[in-house]
């Protein structure tokens, strides 16, 4: 029984609305042929997933202070400041030179080059790590040097008297302790002191550092991350006196004890969590069916920029050179063959399969008597049992004018239970028909589109959603949830592969990323 899903429609420019096998005489896709999966990145896709783990993490701001006075300004900074300050601020407990970095977004991805020469710690780090070049991201902050000036005691204290009072006390050893630098073990950076801040100048501090792949054991959780221990970093500014003041000693001090934090960070995410097996813990996985894996990535270049591919293959299987663009103009794209798809579904099968069984009436056209030529609809009521294994998850060929299906075949129970001739009168004698059989079952997917002649099915409810919930992964492969929006794709038979493609969705006011997901799961089946 045919199974139409149903997410948007792929327009007529998508170049991907049919799939040719390499061998093809027309035009090959853009496909990897030994990757038995590849997701692909642009900068724009990666800047909000980046942006949220660092919001996460406390790492979107990072700062360093020290007391006013015990450092000595430089006379171009040190003429700005004078316009601020007076000579109770050297007196003043509190207030304080601070330098902070805000708002990190990625502006460039650079691929490997083959003629560099790493020095001997990076070359290590990257053997360590199982990359034989450097592919880099670059980051870039805004710069602000300000005189900070902390709330004063008896603020603190007023407010104690006027409200909580440990409120307060926490207020005011807050206060008291920030012009000074914290030490020990703790737990995430520290918070970004309370108070006053005067601007002094602006700047913009951009950081390059090497991206590698993180690879979560048995559970294929991957996803790229930057090594934040081994970067270079460099501030510009239009501003003199902070150029003047982070190249000498002083704001060079300052300006590595601001990144320090971030230095310290491990594993700062720019891609979601790719989970090839969705919600499926590592011992549900079919790693047998699989066979060792092993993750890769690359920054490579279309027409439209710099892109990040992050792959997986077999173990000893060859690359395929530099990866090819498959995304279009979309941000973010996906791309799986069978090898992996196949025992993946057939896992979340097992997992999401009706477990209850299924009673249903079903009209069909029979004889009106025994030999009689003359026909009527009957009725009969079926007790239909879903068997909790598939044996059968591959793409398939429907017809040439149709996209390629995704089949997913296995088998059930049907046993009749009560049936109603075509003059409605019912049969109490069932004999042979009333006995359980074994028979196949087949679901025929429409993963990406559907003819404006395919009329809508109805379906059990129990049903529809183990569909849903078997399929999910194929459009949404992420841990968690993201703002998505302009689904396309294409299923290929010759391939035996399927690709998947978005946009992300940015709304004025944005809406709730936690609502994105169940969004897509209700337009996938109707």
């Amino acid at each position: 029984m045919p199974i139409p899903l149903h997410p948007p429609r792929p327009g007529r420019s998508d170049d991907l609305y049919v799939l040719d096998h390499p061998d093809s005489p027309t035009a090959a896709p853009d496909l990897p042929t030994t990757d038995h999966a590849m997701a692909q990145f642009r900068p724009s896709f990666l800047q909000h997933t980046f942006a949220t783990v660092a919001r996460q993490r406390g790492l979107d701001v990072l700062h360093a202070q020290r007391p006013w006075g015990s450092i000595s300004l430089p006379p171009l900074l040190a003429a700005v400041a004078a316009e601020h300050t007076g000579p109770m601020d050297f007196l003043a407990m509190g207030t304080a030179l601070e330098l902070q970095l805000h708002t990190p977004t990625i502006v460039a991805l650079h691929p490997a080059v083959n003629d560099q020469v790493p020095d001997t710690t990076t070359a290590d780090h990257l053997a360590r790590r199982g990359m034989a070049q450097a592919m880099t991201c670059e980051v870039r902050w805004q710069l602000s040097v300000n005189l900070f000036r902390a709330p004063r005691p008896d603020a603190v204290a007023s407010t104690a008297r006027r409200g909580d009072a440990a409120r307060g006390t926490a207020a005011l050893f807050d206060a008291s302790d920030m012009p000074f630098e914290l030490s020990g073990d703790l737990n995430g950076p520290p918070p970004v002191p309370r108070g006053d801040r005067t601007t002094l100048g602006l700047g913009t501090v951009r950081m390059r550092m090497t991206l590698h792949v993180v690879d979560i054991g048995q559970a294929h959780q991957l996803w790229v991350a930057l090594d934040t221990a081994h970067m270079e970093a460099s501030i510009t500014s239009a501003d003199p006196a902070i150029t003047e003041f982070c190249g000498n000693p002083e704001g060079a001090h300052l300006l590595t004890q601001a990144i320090a934090t971030w230095r310290a960070a491990n594993d700062v995410r720019i891609t979601p969590v790719l989970m090839m097996g969705g919600d499926l813990a590592s011992t549900q996985l079919p790693h047998t069916a699989w066979g060792p894996l092993t993750a890769h990535a690359a920054v490579t270049t279309d027409q439209l920029g710099s892109l990040l591919c992050l792959g997986v293959r077999g173990t000893g299987q060859p690359a395929d050179g530099q990866p090819r663009s498959f995304l279009g103009n979309k941000e973010f794209a996906y791309y799986l063959t069978e090898h992996l798809f196949s025992p993946l579904l057939q896992a979340r099968w097992r997992l999401h399969a009706p477990r209850q069984t299924l009673v249903r009436d079903v009209e069909f056209e029979a004889p009106l008597s025994e030999g009689s030529s003359a026909t009527g609809m009957a009725r009969a009521r079926l007790s239909i049992t879903l068997h909790p294994q598939l044996e059968r998850c591959a793409i398939i060929v429907t017809d040439a004018t149709s996209p390629d299906r995704l089949q997913l075949a296995g088998t059930q129970t049907v046993q009749l239970l009560r049936y109603w001739d075509p003059n409605g009168d019912r049969v109490e004698d069932l004999g042979e028909l009333g006995e359980a059989q074994e028979m196949a079952m087949r679901f025929a997917l429409r993963l990406f589109d559907r003819p404006a002649d395919d009329p809508p099915q109805t379906l059990d409810p129990s049903v529809a959603a183990a569909i849903r919930a078997t399929v999910l992964p194929l459009y949404l492969p992420f841990h968690g949830s993201l703002p998505l929006s302009k689904l396309s794709g294409a299923t290929s038979a010759p391939l035996r592969a399927f690709v998947v493609r978005w946009n992300l969705h940015r709304p004025k006011p944005q809406r709730p990323a936690a609502t994105a997901q169940a969004d897509v799961a209700n337009a996938i089946l109707y």
